[in-house]
């Protein structure tokens, strides 16, 4: 990746090993983080056994130190010491300019370690090595908006997800509707004060398979008593495919709910355009002081820059996650991220199932450690 040299790739592999034997490194943190959240960037995709990833793109809320380990090709379990939970929420992007997608296995706590399995897959669905993002939450504040779910019966009609699984801060317990063989699911969170035309939303496949989710579309129902979000599920050969998922929905907030951590997300909604400003309806870049308009450059076809204003002011170097959106069976993934002046830049790529890059709309998430 350009922004991460040799040296702190080596220096926070040599940590991490030392780390396996203490059981985790402490880290300075100016503010203690009450939630129980983490991410990851994992940068080491071929690397035998078990490696600490770049301390700079990997947050544990209780200042330990993750780590991730290869066990077989395309499989990894990222290891998120303290922050053992029922139920909460992760979601995985694959990262990199090569076509890649990457899952959700499984999320349980081991001890006092959170587990999240991951795999990832080429686009033929043959198990491929990658660097991936990965993310976890137990729950969140109750500051604006976030709510997730883990739809986890693919071929049901219609069913409350799992309690233990989903989070909501504005209302009661989500629900799943599908119609058999199309691989649609819409999720509706409730919402007590009103749900809005706005926000951001995260969906990742889970499971076994090579399967694959993505967002067709989300927006409040007629009555605006809930937030509905459509998502489209296909397998490798761009079928649709009924696939079990997790999702998250923000509104004014980050996809983990940390009110501590930065809040970035923007709804590409001009694939073609050469240069914009998305809706800011669905757009945020705030910081604990500042907040700023989100502006997208497509330099060539399928490759998206989005400029997070302010994101540079960050106490790490943040943590970024992407997902399709709309019909179709285009893929999405994060190239890389870096600082720019006055904010950082998140380099986005989108693929046609059979792998040639393609212009598409996406939805951008970001974080990042501001206090």
């Amino acid at each position: 990746m350009v922004h991460r040299s040799l040296f702190a790739v080596t220096t926070a592999l040599l940590a991490g090993l030392a780390a396996a034997f203490t059981g985790g490194v402490p880290a300075d943190a100016a503010v203690p983080d009450p939630f129980t959240v983490g991410y990851v960037w994992a940068d080491q995709p071929t690397l035998a056994g078990c490696y600490a990833p770049v301390s700079t793109y990997s947050y544990n809320s209780t200042a330990a130190t993750n780590s991730i380990c290869r066990t077989g090709r395309g499989s990894y379990v990222v290891h998120f010491p303290g922050l053992a939970a029922p139920g909460g929420n992760a979601q995985v992007t694959a990262y990199g300019s090569t076509p890649a997608s990457c899952k959700v296995v499984y999320w349980v706590p081991s001890g006092s370690v959170e587990q999240v399995g991951v795999a990832c897959f080429n686009f033929s669905g043959i198990a491929t090595d990658a660097t991936f993002t990965a993310s976890f939450t137990a729950g969140g504040g109750s500051a604006n908006t976030i709510a997730f779910a883990w739809a986890d019966n693919p071929t049901a009609t219609s069913y409350t997800a799992s309690s233990t699984y989903q989070y909501n801060n504005r209302g009661g317990l989500a629900t799943i509707t599908h119609a058999a063989g199309t691989g649609a699911y819409t999720i509706s969170f409730p919402d007590n004060f009103g749900a809005a035309a706005a926000g951001g939303v995260k969906v990742t496949a889970y499971g076994a398979g090579s399967g694959v989710c993505k967002a067709l579309s989300w927006g409040p129902n007629s009555t605006a008593t809930a937030e509905l979000v459509n998502v489209q599920c296909y397998n490798s050969a761009g079928s649709p495919s009924e696939e079990r998922f997790s999702v998250v929905y923000v509104n004014g907030m980050n996809i983990l709910g940390d009110n501590l951590l930065a809040d970035g997300y923007a709804w590409a909604d001009q694939p073609s355009a050469a240069s914009y400003t998305p809706n800011l309806l669905y757009q945020r870049s705030t910081t604990i002081s500042h907040s700023g308009t989100i502006t997208i450059n497509s330099p060539a076809v399928g490759t998206y820059d989005v400029f997070l204003p302010y994101q540079n002011q960050g106490l790490d170097g943040g943590h970024a996650q992407v997902t399709a959106y709309g019909a179709g069976t285009s893929r999405c993934q994060i190239g890389y991220w870096l600082p720019d002046p006055g904010g950082r830049t998140v380099r986005v790529y989108c693929f046609a199932n059979g792998g040639a890059l393609v212009d598409t709309y996406f939805a951008l998430q970001y974080t990042g450690k501001i206090q």
